[in-house]
């Protein structure tokens, strides 16, 4: 995922790198395409959110879609051994942006939802559209420390992408470089996503600040998680 922006005599190229990385509430639903994150626990449960009968341990996730399709996820979680244990989830949606989904509470209508005592469950969205965005709640039942993981079912590929520029952007500001020197700085807002953001420019000394400066004309590239 590549956002392209002239900048009078500066090209500045922002890199998406999307990652698993869940938010504490809905609102910090962070981006997910597919990988594994560390679960949570000691955290007290919500209560009751639809077939959820308790949401101890819950984090977010946000899933953008890309192309339009059907979505199938296999959610998998384990302990630090390696033990299969219990995971349960809802998801919520369609909606325009994580803001515009949130918040989500015990009524919210749910796309899909399970309560099942399984360490592994499918996530299944049907006719799935580009732009539109779902919020995928997961809980920690068993409340051992783990990882959870979220793959494509291996078994039943989804047809639709999932792209975590829809909830993720970013724009720029700069001040060009002139005369040939090395006079421009740039600097990237991350929009969305889940923060703390972490920056990699292509700029002379690799810099990791939000801010890049003494830049020469030509490209640079910044890369954000």
């Amino acid at each position: 995922m590549k956002i392209n922006i002239l900048l009078f005599f500066t090209w500045v190229s922002f890199i998406i790198s999307a990652q698993v990385n869940p938010g504490n509430s809905c609102d910090q639903a962070g981006c997910s395409v597919a990988g594994s994150y560390s679960n949570l626990s000691g955290v007290p449960s919500m209560g009751q959110y639809s077939c959820l009968f308790s949401t101890p341990n819950a984090n977010w996730l946000a899933i953008g879609i890309g192309t339009n399709g059907s979505v199938h996820l296999q959610l998998t979680q384990t302990t630090n051994a390696g033990n299969l244990i219990d995971v349960d989830f809802a998801l919520y949606g369609p909606y325009t942006s994580v803001s515009a989904g949130c918040p989500i509470g015990p009524n919210t209508p749910t796309v899909d939802c399970s309560y099942s005592a399984s360490a592994t469950e499918y996530v299944d969205i049907a006719n799935a559209l580009a732009g539109q965005v779902y919020i995928l709640l997961v809980t920690n039942f068993n409340g051992q420390p783990g990882t959870i993981s979220l793959v494509q079912n291996p078994t039943q590929p989804s047809s639709a992408t999932i792209n975590c520029a829809i909830n993720f952007t970013a724009t720029t500001a700069q001040t060009p470089a002139t005369c040939g020197q090395a006079t421009g700085t740039a600097t990237v807002t991350p929009v969305g996503g889940y923060p703390p953001y972490t920056y990699s420019w292509s700029s002379p000394g690799n810099p990791t600040t939000q801010t890049a400066t003494n830049l020469l004309p030509g490209t640079s590239i910044v890369t954000g998680k």
